[in-house]
């Protein structure tokens, strides 16, 4: 089962606001009515990038909550065996031996946009005193792909040159689907990412991916 979801329009600061936006969504009722906490379901988050040493993605022990990482960004892993995407791979034994000091992961998000999308949608609240700012699903497991990107140096971050458009989304999906069928996992995917270029009638090239990954949309009267 795979499902593909909106792009968010807006962001919640995660320190201040998410216990009170899980009430208000109702997702706290749902906790309480079905006991659904997003375990053993995949979340795949296409975005700017991730913070992989961030605590609200990691689990009680300290190991790496991620089921992998793809940054289209990065060329340097494109020609590595059992990549077939492009961009750098990363699985799951290389971010646990990093967050335990091995060697860092070339991977970043430079202004926080897929850190703070990540956290809204599966952040388990390990930041936090009492857990209490966790995302919509904290016990689901997560997958990162970097599929835009661009920022101005600032703080203690380089520059990061502009990138992105439909051929990173599209092997994102890919990527996506795939890495859920190997895991056995029900899938969503978050594209957050957004413009109103192009046709609006869902037969985009982008529509169109989505439509041969998901199916198309129901038709309701």
């Amino acid at each position: 089962m795979f499902k593909i979801l909106l792009p968010i329009l807006f962001t919640i600061p995660l320190l201040s606001a998410m216990d009170k936006a899980r009430v208000e969504t109702k997702v706290d009722e749902a906790v309480r009515k079905f006991g659904v906490s997003g375990r053993d379901v995949l979340i795949a988050i296409l975005d700017r990038g991730l913070d992989w040493r961030n605590n609200d993605f990691r689990n009680p022990d300290g190991s790496t909550r991620l089921e992998g990482i793809l940054d289209l960004s990065d060329p340097s892993g494109a020609n590595a065996p059992g990549n077939p995407y492009g961009g750098t791979l990363y699985i799951k034994a290389q971010i646990n031996a990093a967050l335990a000091g091995g060697t860092p992961l070339a991977y970043r998000d430079a202004v926080g946009h897929g850190t703070t999308t990540t956290g809204i949608a599966a952040g388990n609240g390990r930041n936090s005193r009492d857990w209490k700012y966790r995302g919509e699903a904290p016990k689901a497991r997560i997958l990162s792909v970097k599929i835009t990107g661009g920022a101005a140096a600032h703080d203690d971050q380089p520059a990061e040159a502009a990138f992105g458009g439909t051929p990173p989304l599209r092997t994102g999906i890919d990527y996506a689907v795939a890495r859920a069928a190997e895991l056995g996992l029900p899938l969503v995917i978050l594209p957050n990412v957004g413009n109103i270029q192009g046709p609006m009638d869902g037969s985009s090239i982008t529509s169109k991916k989505v439509d041969a990954t998901v199916g198309p949309p129901c038709q309701h009267e």
